[in-house]
């Protein structure tokens, strides 16, 4: 019963904790007397969002739309590089340094470079985020295909499995765990 009780529990309580973390924000910022100006109340946040939602929605979508899709496009970009990578060991010996060094650069100084580069429109903003997600996603889908277990492996040559029978039927389950974890 014990179980059950943290099982119904379990879903409310990161609600609970943002409820507790909104009201000590709201009550925090009235009794230091923090201009709003410098800190916005979450009440006026509401209030100013209730107000001017009519303005505010299509920036939304837009916005949304924009981040959408970065994100597919970035899980797109790894998934062939992750299965390029994970076929051929000179593209990782090739390639996975270059991947890697491409991660070093920060996003906060990739943005005006996109921006410069493609202008205002919602192309920069894609490809910020197609960056943002393109490195987890081909990162952990290369360890999944690649981190196989050796005695599964054996076995499955051992029944003369063809490469792309052992892709699909050994190195892809495998993999789907990675692929949603870098998601």
């Amino acid at each position: 019963m014990g179980d059950r009780a943290a099982a119904w529990r379990l879903p409310w309580e990161p609600v609970a904790l943002a409820t507790v973390l909104l009201a000590a924000w709201e009550v925090g910022a009235r009794l230091l007397a923090i201009p709003e100006y410098l800190l916005p109340r979450p009440l006026s946040i509401l209030g100013s969002m209730t107000a001017q939602g009519g303005r505010m929605m299509p920036q939304l979508a837009l916005t949304l739309g924009e981040a959408l899709a970065g994100f597919a496009g970035g899980v797109l970009l790894g998934i062939v590089v992750a299965f390029g990578l994970a076929s051929s060991e000179f593209l990782r010996r090739e390639l996975q340094p270059l991947i890697v060094f491409s991660q070093s650069m920060p996003t906060a100084a990739l943005a005006p470079l996109l921006v410069v580069w493609f202008g205002l429109g919602v192309v920069p903003k894609a490809l910020l985020a197609l960056v943002l997600v393109f490195f987890p996603i081909a990162a952990n889908l290369t360890a999944g295909l690649i981190q196989v277990n050796p005695d599964m492996l054996r076995l499955v040559q051992s029944y003369r499995a063809t490469r792309w029978q052992t892709f699909i039927k050994l190195r892809l389950p495998h993999a789907v765990g990675y692929l949603i974890a870098g998601m």
